[in-house]
């Protein structure tokens, strides 16, 4: 899957979903890490480990492993997150977008 453009670019996360009408929920496996398990569409807060802390100028960007990959989080220019801290991170469900790993196509 591509990219979109934008700063911070869009995040790809490689989840599996389960559940049924309800009761979906997405999983995420990150290495050395426990399996994470969010309810869809509901928000919830979850605890993610910073590997990066890039100062842009207006914000600061924060790099977060996130399955295979690794998420991105623009956060104000106080901030004073250091790589290695543990941060609680409200994750919105009702604006994430899923796409079929296979065809591409968004499934919601």
């Amino acid at each position: 899957m591509v990219g979109f453009m934008g700063l911070p670019s869009m995040n790809f996360i490689t989840a599996s979903l389960g559940g049924g009408a309800g009761q979906y929920r997405l999983r995420i496996v990150t290495e050395g890490e426990e399996a994470l398990v969010l309810p869809w569409p509901v928000s919830r807060e979850t605890p993610a480990r910073v590997s990066v802390a890039e100062p842009t100028g207006a914000d600061i960007l924060l790099r977060l492993p996130l399955g295979d990959g690794e998420v991105t989080a623009r956060v104000g220019p106080k901030c004073t997150v250091m790589p290695g801290a543990r941060l609680n991170l409200r994750v919105d469900m009702g604006r994430a977008v899923l796409f079929d790993s296979q065809s591409e196509q968004r499934l919601a």
